[in-house]
Parts: structure tokens; C-alpha cells; sequence
């Protein structure tokens, strides 16, 4: 009975011996680049914590996961690094000298539809806008030695976003649908979509509803007066709390699903403001003088303009071409961890929707992971895509194979064998016996005839020389 054949995994790839090359060399130009900027190598784990990524991801990344339970615990493989870079620093296994600490590091990463290696930095205590644009000339400079000509780099602000959420006072999961919604809000087709999906959640959403005694009991009231009325309001009516909540998360409870009954008003106001914050795009140039009308007309303040301003500014003295730049504040990023500059690098060989490399500032990552609060900034280059770009330009060059010979051996075996070690502790591949010569290879034979004169036969295209060991090394090494 024949048995069956075992195909790869659905995502996952195979790299012949010549891709595997360039794309070992293409990472190396990478981590000579960032080794420029003081970006010091790391390894980490493949296999880490769910719980590492279910609070601080998008949905998306969430739903691609490869998660699994071992020994009771759920794990997952690595659908992206800078978490698990802040998780070693707060588990201090990185012994930092001093802040900023600069990181960088190359791996695979694994999401359900595909398994692709991923090539990054990260500073950690990288304070402002001279880390920010640090890490974008970074980026630029490695896209420059590799001579990408034909990418695009885009920046943004989560903060704009984030601010005007926290403003409204939403709750953190409604919060989190709209950060990892915004670009739906790009199309008449993506804002229905998002508010069926409200309307699930919250059902009173859309309607036309008067607003409850309650809401307007607690309208004018912060926090902690809310809850101190509740928990007078439930001791008046003699209702007693038991169970293993305490009174303050009864009383925060309540007060949310009080509040949730009512929220028709906010949502609105989160969806226009994202509407609009969604049409600020364009070069920075002509997109400027629009977004500080935008946040005057949302009363926000301008601190993100400014930082991108200042960006630009920065990477002007760094020489990167202003044209390549374009400024779209209603990116859409993966992981809500971030909570200022963003970025992405695109390429047409890509499409409009996918990019080879993003990352930005995420100043709140290592307190949530349980450290003090450190600011940090990073970004990653996804290699297979950035390889595709490559390809594109005509720049996907095959290596120079280094000299290789094939070695055959008669009737002396023990000989052949002595002459294979001395060309390979000379640094020449050799190969013993194969069907067929590549047309790069040196041949060798060696018989009792050569092991009586301690000689060789070396030949290539056609050209056979009589030589000693030594002057055979020397000829195969000539360029």
C-alpha cells in the first residue's frame, strides 16, 4: 500500500537553497543597518503566553493566532515580537546599560494564514520625537542600502484617536472595536458594516430613546460620586452584596450597563470624528493646514501635529526624500498597544493594502506587562514581503556561490578523503560523489597514481590540470 504524501502546512513555505541565500543576505544588510544605530541583537522565544497578546492586539491578530494548550497552559506561537521584547525587559532578561536600550532581532512569526520572518527594532526609554524619527531614518537608510527605490512611507498618530475616545469616556471594549475599526470608516459600505456590528452589541444604538433618570442622575457626577450614589442606593433599599465581587466592582459594574443604556450620543460623536479624522491624507504639505481645522473643530489640541511636524523636520536633516513621504491619519494599526507615531513603508508590487515594514511609538506596552511606566518606540521589516519588493525592482541577484568541488575517487579512498579535508580546512566546499556536476564546481579525481605523487587532477570547463594539493587550493581560491 502506497502511503500518502505529507503536504506543508497551509501558510507555511519552503526556501530553496538560492532564496534562502539572498534573503540570509538581505537580512544581514538589515542588521548592519540597525547595528549603525547602536541596535544591539537578541533572540527570544517562539513559543510564548496567549495572554501575552489577547490584551494588547488588535482583533485581527487575535483571530489569526496559533494557539494551543500544553501541560494546562495556553500558549501560542509568536504572531509578532515587540510584546515579547517588553516582557523580557520587564522580566529583566535583556540587563539593559542605561535607557534607551536598542534592540533588534529576526525570527519567524506565525499567524493562521501564513508563517513569515520577521527582522526589527526596538528602543526601550526612547523618549519624543528624536527616538520617533530615529527609528524611521532607520528604516529609510536600510531601504537605501538595499537601493529600494519605489517605496512609500506613510505616517500617522494614534494619539489623536485615543485622546478624543478617552474624552468621551467609552469603555475599553468599545473603545477597542472602534481603534481596530477605523479603516472601515474609509467607505459608506465599511461605516454600515461597523454600525450593524454596534448595533449587535449595544441594541438601544440608532434608536431614537429619551434619556433615563438614571443617566441623567449620573451625568453630572465623576467616578467616585457615581459610585458612592449607587452603593447609598442599594444600602437604602436594604439590598444586600454578597458573592466574591467587592463593593467597588458592583458598584463599576452597575454603573457601566447604566451608562451602556445610553450611549447613542457618544458612539455618533466617535463615528463622525472618525469620518473626518479618515479624509486627512495626503502629502504633509497639503494635508497640515487640514488637520489643525480638524482638531479645531473637535476642540483637540494640536500636541500630534506638532510631533509630526517635528518629525518631518527631523527627517529632512536625515535626507530622507520628503517625497516619499504622505501623511494618513486614518491608518489602521494591527496592535492597540500603540499610542503615538505610526508608520508604514509600502510598495506597489505590494497592492494598497499591505506593506513590508511598519511600527511606531507604544509608551504604554511595558507598564500594562507589569513594568514602570517606560515610553518606547520600534518597528519591523516582514522580509518576505520586503523580498517581493525586491523581486519587483529586478534587484532579487542570485549570489556568487563560493567554489565547491566534486571529488571522485577510484580506488583510493582513504587519499580522496585526505585531500577532502586539506580543501576544507582551506574553506572549500567539498562533495563526494554526486550524479551531476553544477556548472560551478571544480572537479577532482584522485586515484593510486595521485596518491603515489601526492597530486590531484583538477578540472573545469573541460581544463584538466595535474597539480599538488597545495597549488590546487590556490588555483580554485583565484577570482
Amino acid at each position: 500500500m502506497q502511503s500518502p504524501n505529507v503536504e506543508r502546512v497551509l501558510g507555511a513555505h519552503d526556501v530553496s537553497p538560492r532564496e534562502y541565500a539572498y534573503g540570509k543576505q538581505v537580512t544581514e544588510k538589515l542588521q548592519q543597518c540597525f547595528q549603525s544605530f547602536g541596535y544591539q541583537p537578541i533572540e527570544l522565544p517562539i513559543v510564548v503566553q496567549e495572554e501575552l497578546y489577547l490584551l494588547k492586539s488588535g482583533g485581527e491578530v487575535i483571530a489569526k493566532m496559533q494557539e494551543f494548550v500544553h501541560q494546562n497552559s495556553h500558549l501560542c506561537l509568536r504572531p509578532e515580537i515587540t510584546a515579547s521584547v517588553a516582557r523580557a525587559y520587564v522580566d529583566q532578561q535583556l540587563n539593559p546599560v542605561g535607557l534607551p536600550a536598542r534592540f533588534q532581532y529576526s525570527g519567524a512569526v506565525f499567524k493562521s494564514d501564513r508563517q513569515f520572518t520577521q527582522v526589527g527594532i526596538e528602543a526601550i526609554g526612547a523618549v519624543g520625537t528624536l527616538a520617533d524619527a530615529e527609528v524611521i531614518a532607520a528604516t529609510c537608510r536600510c531601504l537605501e542600502n538595499l537601493a529600494v527605490a519605489d517605496f512609500k512611507l506613510t505616517l500617522s498618530h494614534m494619539g489623536i484617536l485615543t485622546q478624543f475616545l478617552a474624552k468621551l469616556g467609552l469603555e475599553d471594549r468599545l473603545r477597542n472595536l472602534l481603534l481596530s475599526n477605523l479603516a472601515e470608516m474609509r467607505s459608506a459600505e465599511g461605516r454600515d458594516q461597523l454600525r450593524q456590528l454596534l448595533s449587535e452589541m449595544y441594541p438601544n444604538f440608532g434608536q431614537i430613546e429619551q434619556e433615563s433618570q438614571l443617566v441623567k442622575i449620573f451625568a453630572g457626577q465623576d467616578a467616585n460620586q457615581a459610585k458612592a450614589t449607587i452603593l447609598e442606593l442599594l444600602d437604602s433599599l436594604n439590598i444586600e452584596l454578597t458573592g466574591n465581587r467587592s463593593e467597588d466592582e458592583i458598584a463599576d459594574r452597575l454603573l457601566t450597563k447604566i451608562k451602556r443604556r445610553d450611549c447613542t450620543k457618544d458612539i455618533n460623536q466617535a463615528l463622525d470624528f472618525m469620518t473626518d479624522l479618515c479624509q486627512m491624507q495626503g502629502s504633509p504639505q497639503a494635508v497640515f493646514g487640514q488637520i489643525q481645522a480638524f482638531l479645531d473643530k473637535y476642540q483637540c489640541d494640536n500636541q500630534a501635529l506638532q510631533e509630526l511636524q517635528e518629525i518631518l523636520q527631523l527627517l529632512q536633516a536625515y535626507g530622507v526624500d520628503e517625497s516619499k513621504i504622505s501623511i494618513d491619519l486614518g491608518m489602521d494599526k494591527d496592535f492597540q498597544y500603540y499610542t503615538g507615531i505610526v508608520f508604514e513603508v509600502g510598495h506597489p508590487a505590494l497592492g494598497a493594502d499591505r506593506t513590508f515594514c511598519g511600527g511606531g511609538r507604544y509608551d504604554n506596552l511595558v507598564a500594562n506587562l507589569g513594568g514602570s511606566s517606560t515610553p518606547a518606540t520600534g518597528c519591523s521589516f516582514d522580509l518576505d514581503l520586503l523580498l517581493l519588493a525586491l523581486k519587483q525592482e529586478n534587484k532579487f541577484v542570485p549570489q556568487e556561490l563560493p567554489a565547491a568541488v566534486l571529488l571522485l575517487c577510484k580506488d583510493s579512498l582513504a587519499y580522496g578523503i585526505q585531500v577532502a579535508t586539506a580543501l576544507r580546512q582551506a574553506g572549500i566546499a567539498v562533495e563526494l560523489n554526486r550524479d551531476a556536476v553544477p556548472h560551478h564546481f571544480w572537479t577532482i579525481q584522485v586515484g593510486a597514481a595521485e596518491q603515489q605523487s601526492q597530486t590531484l587532477r583538477l578540472e573545469q570547463n573541460g581544463r584538466e590540470q595535474s597539480l599538488s594539493i597545495a597549488a590546487a587550493i590556490n588555483q580554485i581560491q583565484q577570482p
